[in-house]
């Protein structure tokens, strides 16, 4: 196998405990979902056929074969393996663990692989499935070990441009792509909301549970980004020369747009980091301001307090023992001296502009 992306570790170690990779097939027999598109001359609308009829279709020089596989086993992958004249090295890789994104080329076919990332939003953890692809001049297998998010949507575009799948193979290899890219987005937005949320939620929670899901989100991202960008590697490998899977103007044009649309995505993650960062400051401002009010509502209570303990003492030690007669009136004057005090104290305070009326969002537009 002529690999010409297969570089970098699968995953760095910190993301491990965030993301979780697909395990390697069963070896029941008999439990895979098989679907068989069949494309045929020009004109004729493609159809759904048993997988009995493939070997037939396929020896018909007219006929090409979209094959579905999903949710396969290692027996029933092998079977398909057979009829296509796959190579023992490519069912080796479909049936590992998930692996990171590939584009090997290889005499009678090529062969592709993707990320399709599912998102556990309660847990803050991604599950990395995998999308193999092998696409000839003949026919094209989509493998994967569960249901496509995207699925029907990619059926529906295959029965609605048979024309240029029969043309051009490759162009379904770039529906399949766009759908995926097309989910990535879907997540993107669903991540840009999260982080919005979270921006305002770090002006009123001050509590360690909060930083602890900032956190964990992250990671989240991190690692959601990660997966994605390890699709560039291939993007990028469709356009060497020494790569011939994707010919001609037009289909170009559409692995062209793939890639734009590719880094516009990874720009778009990428802020959605900067405001995790962002959130954080903002819970550390919050955090600030909170302990300054404390501090100076302390101290208001210091400075008030303070003189009114003094006049109390004074009067406690001196005005008892020496004027026993005035006890009354002295005590009157020790409550007006201790009220004129804080009053005074509490006026300076507030002409410096230290207690204030609390300012509500509306008054702050007015």
């Amino acid at each position: 196998m002529n690999e010409l992306v297969r570089e970098g570790a699968e995953l760095p170690q910190s993301l491990e405990e965030v993301v979780q990779v697909e395990a390697a097939p069963t070896r029941q027999a008999g439990i895979s979902h098989l679907r068989v598109l069949a494309f045929a001359a020009a004109g004729d609308a493609p159809r759904e056929v048993e997988w009995a009829a493939v070997p037939d279709l396929l020896r018909a020089e007219q006929h090409f074969i979209w094959a579905d596989l999903s949710e396969y086993s290692a027996p029933d992958l092998a079977a398909v393996a057979t009829v296509l004249g796959l190579r023992r090295s490519t069912i080796h890789t479909i049936n590992s663990t998930w692996q990171r994104p590939t584009l090997a080329n290889l005499n009678e076919y090529f062969f592709v692989s993707a990320t399709i990332p599912r998102l556990n939003t309660q847990g803050y953890r991604i599950l990395a499935g995998e999308l193999d692809l092998c696409v000839s001049r003949r026919f094209v297998l989509s493998a994967h070990r569960q249901p496509l998010p995207f699925g029907e949507q990619l059926w529906a575009r295959a029965l609605q441009n048979p024309d240029l799948v029969q043309r051009d193979p490759a162009y379904l290899l770039y529906l399949m792509l766009d759908e995926l890219l097309i989910y990535d987005e879907d997540l993107n937005r669903h991540i840009q909301n999260q982080s919005e949320l979270l921006e305002e939620q770090a002006l009123s929670d001050v509590g360690d549970a909060f930083l602890e899901d900032l956190l964990h989100f992250k990671r989240y991202i991190f690692g959601l980004t990660e997966l994605i960008d390890q699709h560039r590697e291939v993007f990028t490998g469709f356009f060497r020369p020494d790569f011939s899977g994707v010919t001609g103007e037009e289909v170009e044009g559409h692995f062209r747009d793939l890639q734009v649309r590719l880094a516009h995505l990874l720009s778009m993650l990428n802020a959605a980091k900067e405001s995790v960062i962002s959130a954080f400051n903002i819970y550390v401002s919050h955090m600030s301001h909170r302990t300054n009010q404390i501090i100076k509502v302390l101290t208001m209570v210091s400075t008030i307090l303070l003189p009114a303990t003094l006049i109390v003492a004074l009067f406690g030690s001196s005005v008892q023992s020496e004027l026993p007669g005035l006890r009354s009136m002295w005590f009157w004057l020790m409550l007006g001296s201790i009220v004129a005090l804080c009053g005074s104290i509490v006026v300076v305070f507030m002409r410096q502009g230290w207690i204030a009326p609390r300012r509500t969002p509306n008054s702050l537009r007015q």
